[in-house]
């Protein structure tokens, strides 16, 4: 099974009062690797350390910041 990032955790980072290059080195991730996250560039296993380490920062649970590749989250409105 592969997960991306929700759109929660998406819409945090880029609605957060600081940059997102902050958020990556407060949460010890490469601002690259958060960037390719955001894009969904790049899947993740369900509880990876590096996106909970950015929920923290944004104060987010981290059980929300995963969603399943092909789930409703993830096909647009128009599909």
């Amino acid at each position: 099974m592969s997960f991306t990032v929700s759109k929660k955790f998406k819409a945090s980072i880029k609605l957060a009062d600081i940059p997102a290059y902050r958020i990556a080195r407060q949460s010890n991730v490469n601002p690259d690797v958060l960037s390719k996250l955001m894009t969904g560039a790049l899947y993740v296993k369900k509880g990876d350390e590096r996106v909970i380490r950015v929920a923290k920062v944004l104060g987010l649970d981290p059980s929300k910041c995963f969603v399943e590749v092909g789930s409703r989250e993830q096909v647009s409105p128009d599909q």
